[in-house]
């Protein structure tokens, strides 16, 4: 299952008959866990391609935001599937795809920074330290 939501915070998300209606392809009355898999899956690559900007992945500990917006994401992947997605689920999407761009671009942060990797990331300006020059003005001019 995944890294930062399962099954059962989708059960918790929608209601029951929500969920056969949006995963049963073969009309069995009941959740199926393939498709609801593959929506956990496509939400959290989704999370991890804008947290992977600055953090390293898979994002642990798994804070409630970071449930929230994978949520957000399953539920609209969910509803996609059936071409009708309401309105509620588009607003909760753009949020969550505009807090992701914010926690890409440093504007919003984790509480589990542990996990950054300022070694891998390039965020500002940098600091070159090196041995003893060869060339300096004294060295370079004409003799």
């Amino acid at each position: 299952m995944g890294s930062y939501i399962t099954s059962a915070d989708l059960a918790t998300r929608l209601e029951s008959a929500v969920l056969i209606a949006l995963t049963d392809d073969a009309n069995e009355g009941e959740v199926n866990a393939a498709v609801e898999e593959q929506a956990i899956a496509e939400a959290e690559g989704e999370f991890n391609s804008y947290a992977s900007a600055r953090y390293g992945i898979p994002v642990s500990p798994v804070e409630a935001m970071v449930k929230k917006i994978c949520l957000d994401l399953a539920v609209k992947n969910l509803y996609a599937r059936r071409g009708r997605i309401p309105e509620d689920v588009r607003a909760d999407h753009k949020e969550a795809v505009d807090w992701l761009s914010k926690l890409a671009t440093g504007k919003v942060v984790l509480a589990a920074a542990e996990n950054a990797s300022p070694d891998e990331r390039v965020t500002g300006a940098g600091v070159v330290a090196g041995g003893e020059r060869l060339f300096t003005r004294e060295t370079l001019k004409d003799s």
